[in-house]
C-alpha cells in the first residue's frame, strides 16, 4: 500500500494514507524540536541535522509513493 501519492495541481508527493501522515507529522516535530535547540547556538549542527532528516523523509517518501 502507498504511503504517498502524486499531487493534484504542481509536482510532488502528499500522504495518502494514516501512515504518510504520521511520517509528516514526525517529521515535522523532528524540525520543531531541532530548531528550538540548536539553530541558535549551532548553526552547523542545525544544517546537518536538518538536511539528514530531509533526505531521510525524501527517501521514504519516494520508496512508498503510489
Amino acid at each position: 500500500m502507498a504511503w504517498f501519492g502524486r499531487k493534484r495541481f504542481g509536482w510532488g508527493l502528499r500522504p495518502i494514507s494514516w501512515q504518510g501522515w504520521l511520517l509528516t507529522i514526525v517529521y515535522v516535530a523532528i524540525l520543531v524540536a531541532l530548531g528550538a535547540t540548536l539553530a541558535s547556538s549551532q548553526g552547523w549542527l542545525f544544517a546537518t541535522a536538518f538536511t539528514i532528516s530531509t533526505a531521510l523523509y525524501l527517501l521514504v517518501a519516494y520508496l512508498t509513493k503510489e
